[in-house]
């Protein structure tokens, strides 16, 4: 059978309540040891958007990644500040379009002089961290930058460890280079560092990592997934499924190991994934799907094309009918 290849342990794909996650399913600030962990809903509705509070209890010391929305970002942040949770250190971006570093200028203005450490196209950069280059947060979070070039050039997830606990917890902030069930569109990239990107660079990370993309994209993506991996066949992919038609928000509850199951785009190695989509590599079988994603047109009501480059302003500006009536991939950064 074509899926033989792919079977993993049962223990992978099973959802399992793990404490880093819990805060998917409250929107109150959930302690997992030393490393919290909060997302911030933006522009929902119409890009799904996640910025993320990444804390070190230890010391409160804190980054804001991905405020790309300020007016519904700072009021967050501040009640945090104001009650002494968390004292803010840094902004930090994981690319540079403007629903993920569109809010930098605004952020800055209410938290002057934090530094701003993302790729080199953000706005208002002040560190560009080296491809595995280590930053500390507080005393006990260990953050590894990665460059993922594909979505944009300067794409950088952020591998991060508790260190305070053994093993090590651990997460990682993907921006729009990896999804649950899916990856970015390549619209600096090809299908090569995109392979890449996935397979080797986020796909060598622990099983273990938790995944925080950019969007909150997942019922969408196993929409596509499931024209290429049967649930009937794919245990994972219906595992999948029946989770997202019951719960809202997938950030932070699945692991790289399950992202290893149903998630077609890092499995392009699999001579079964190749297989499926007619291809004779890696590579081709990435720019496979890539198509094949990006040619399934749906409608959906009030999303623009490339609507992370729009800001919300401006988005405001078009009639209604415009929105509604553009054909689009399933999410626009998909």
């Amino acid at each position: 059978m074509l899926t033989r290849s792919l079977r993993l342990p049962r223990a992978l794909f099973q959802y399992r309540s793990n404490p880093i996650a819990t805060h998917a399913l409250s929107p109150q600030l959930i302690k997992a040891r030393t490393m919290h962990i909060q997302h911030i809903k933006m522009r929902w509705g119409t890009g799904d958007n996640y910025a993320y509070i990444l804390t070190d209890t230890a010391t409160k010391d804190s980054w804001i990644i991905d405020p790309a929305e300020p007016q519904e970002v700072i009021p967050v942040v501040q009640d945090l500040v104001d009650a002494g949770k968390i004292k803010l250190t840094a902004i930090v971006n994981t690319h540079h379009h403007y629903d993920h570093a569109g809010g930098n200028k605004g952020l800055l203005q209410e938290f002057p002089k934090l530094p701003v450490i993302a790729g080199r196209d953000s706005p208002l950069v002040s560190l560009t961290p080296q491809h595995g280059q280590v930053l500390q947060l507080g005393a006990h979070i260990k953050v590894t930058a990665l460059h993922t070039p594909c979505h944009t050039q300067d794409s950088i997830s952020y591998f991060c460890e508790d260190t305070s606990t053994q093993p090590a917890q651990r997460a990682v902030f993907t921006g729009d280079t990896l999804f649950i069930a899916g990856c970015g569109r390549f619209f600096e990239g090809t299908a090569s560092e995109m392979t890449k990107a996935l397979v080797d660079t986020l796909g060598g990370l622990p099983d273990d990592t938790l995944i925080y993309p950019g969007h909150e994209y997942t019922k969408s993506n196993v929409r596509f997934v499931k024209t290429v991996m049967d649930p009937a066949k794919y245990d994972a992919v219906k595992m999948l499924d029946d989770y997202t038609n019951s719960h809202e928000i997938t950030t932070g509850v699945f692991s790289m190991g399950q992202e290893k199951t149903y998630n077609p785009f890092m499995l392009v190695r699999e001579p079964a994934i190749q297989q499926l989509v007619k291809a004779e590599s890696a590579h081709e079988a990435m720019a496979s799907l890539r198509e094949k994603k990006n040619k399934m047109i749906v409608m959906i009501p009030e999303v623009l094309p490339h609507n992370h480059m729009v800001p919300k302003e401006v988005e405001k500006t078009i009639p209604a009918p415009a929105k509604r009536r553009i054909n689009i991939s399933p999410l626009s950064t998909l």
